[in-house]
């Protein structure tokens, strides 16, 4: 698999949240990927941002994800535009509990293979 980590950006400072993506038309495969690192992520996410905004599961036509030869999601884990998320994106304790997320969710993933 492949997963593109990012933080994300917005004009508007209010915009917040989480959200993963997948290509357009994806294979089941790809489908499946993305809902169990959706699911996964969200809960850290939401462990550090009481107010936690499911921005979901999404599609679009990124280059790095349309262009991979493994089923691959793209996740932004909050905002570094908004205040509130800056403040959880900095904490090394929420980028462990991201990357620990994202091997559960592997580790899921493989068991539906």
């Amino acid at each position: 698999v492949f997963i593109s980590v990012h933080a994300n950006a917005a004009d508007d400072t209010r915009a917040n949240g989480y959200e993963t993506f997948i290509v357009n038309n994806a294979k089941e495969t790809t489908k499946t990927l993305g809902e169990i690192v959706h699911k996964n992520v969200f809960k850290a996410y939401s462990k550090h941002r009481k107010d936690a905004k499911d921005r979901g599961l999404k599609e679009a036509g990124f280059y790095i994800i349309k262009n991979s030869n493994s089923p691959a999601v793209l996740i932004e884990c909050g905002f570094m535009t908004n205040l509130e998320d800056l403040e959880i994106l900095k904490k090394d304790s929420y980028r462990n509990d991201v990357a620990k997320s994202l091997y559960e969710a592997i580790v899921e993933m493989k068991t539906k293979l």
